[in-house]
């Protein structure tokens, strides 16, 4: 983990890269199910409050 830091830190990593969806907590179901079955081209669901 202290190496991935470093690289986030360094800029040479954007982990945002790999946000696909953010979804509003009221749809968790959906953004669960659309990570399970990996439609939507889904990788990384984020769940906003």
């Amino acid at each position: 983990m202290p190496f991935l830091y470093n690289q986030i830190n360094e800029g040479k990593v954007d982990p945002g890269d790999i946000i696909t969806h953010v979804l509003p907590l009221a749809q968790a179901k959906h953004g669960y199910e659309v990570f399970d079955t990996k439609m939507e081209d889904c990788i990384k669901v984020i769940l906003k409050p």
